[in-house]
């Protein structure tokens, strides 16, 4: 009844991805200070999402998150010692 490329399970499988990445990207935000490693992991995946690839959801994640991060580190080190 219901077939691997049917409407029904593209649909599921759609929401499904994008219901893990928001998770991800709430866990992410803990933290006040990981919020932009976080936005722009979760640009990255709707990037490529947007771009029909089919990328690990987490790793793909994770990756632009610790990229990220670690441009923005002296910024925020410099923030905290503003403050």
């Amino acid at each position: 009844m219901f077939s691997l490329n049917g409407p029904v399970y593209r649909i599921l499988s759609i929401f499904s991805r994008y219901l893990l990445l928001n998770i991800l990207f709430l866990i992410s935000c803990i933290f006040i200070v990981t919020i932009p490693p976080a936005t722009a992991g979760l640009f990255a995946m709707t990037r490529k999402y947007s771009n029909q690839e089919e990328p690990p959801l987490c790793r793909t994640f994770w990756h632009e998150f610790k990229r990220t991060s670690f441009r923005a580190g002296p910024f925020i080190y410099c923030l905290h010692q503003s403050f």
